[in-house]
């Protein structure tokens, strides 16, 4: 159903693990360590004032050390997804994608800060994932996995992810729903189905067929002017004028 894991798929789970393990263990004998963990979570509000900047990327690489549920979500969905975007795009633009997905999800959560709708701390690769499970669901709109118990198509599992992140957006829930809506912005805008990834391809096509069209004009002006009738017979003797 899935390609096997990938290089870089499979490090960006290593790291998300050994990260999680560092920390959910040094951050109980260490007081810097635990220091190192709160430096490294997104925090709107220090954010805004210009501190910790780093965060909006860093957070992504923690996660919530009071369960390991989020870390096996979130692998799952790098180990399920990742795979086929770092075969079709390579190591350098999978790296790209990912990288932009979660600093977008990490800018994301700032803006129901500022409208006053949320004030919580965000750790995670959800951004990440989230970009990953979308662009892959426009790019295989009919191939079918198995979800749960239910066997459905990707667009069918846009439509569900959608619908889950608008009713989380609306909880009380402490899982941020922007962070998630900033990555699946980025699997939206810069994945294989993306209008402006249509629109360049298209845009590409009308200057290659024109730039053939050119080519094949070209050619024409240049072909042979074809045979002419000569007046006279064999008795003629040929003039210079004559001759091709």
């Amino acid at each position: 159903m899935f390609k096997k894991p990938t290089p870089l798929v499979l490090g960006m789970i290593a790291v998300l693990v050994a990260t999680f393990v560092v920390f959910g263990l040094g951050s109980r004998i260490s007081p810097a360590l635990a220091d190192a963990f709160g430096a490294m979570v997104l925090v709107p509000e220090l954010v805004l004032q210009g501190k910790q900047v780093w965060s909006v990327f860093t957070y992504a690489l923690l996660h919530d050390l009071t369960s390991p549920f989020h870390l096996v979500f979130n692998c799952l969905a790098l180990y399920w997804f990742g795979p086929d975007h770092e075969a079709r795009w390579g190591k350098r633009r999978f790296a790209l994608f990912c990288l932009v997905a979660a600093v977008v999800g990490g800018l994301f959560p700032l803006i129901p800060y500022a409208l006053g709708l949320s004030n919580a701390a965000v750790v995670g690769a959800s951004a990440v994932t989230s970009a990953l499970t979308l662009s892959w669901g426009l790019a295989n709109r009919d191939r079918q996995i198995q979800f749960f118990f239910f066997p459905i198509k990707g667009i069918q599992l846009v439509w569900i992810m959608l619908a889950f992140e608008l009713l989380n957006a609306v909880s009380h829930s402490g899982v941020s729903a922007a962070a998630h809506f900033g990555g699946m912005a980025v699997g939206w805008l810069l994945g294989d189905a993306s209008p402006f990834r249509r629109w360049f391809l298209q845009r590409r096509l009308r200057a290659l067929q024109s730039q053939s069209a050119a080519l094949r004009g070209v050619r024409l002006g240049k072909a042979d002017p074809g045979l002419r009738v000569i007046e006279g017979g064999a008795g003629r003797k040929p003039r210079k004028e004559d001759l091709n």
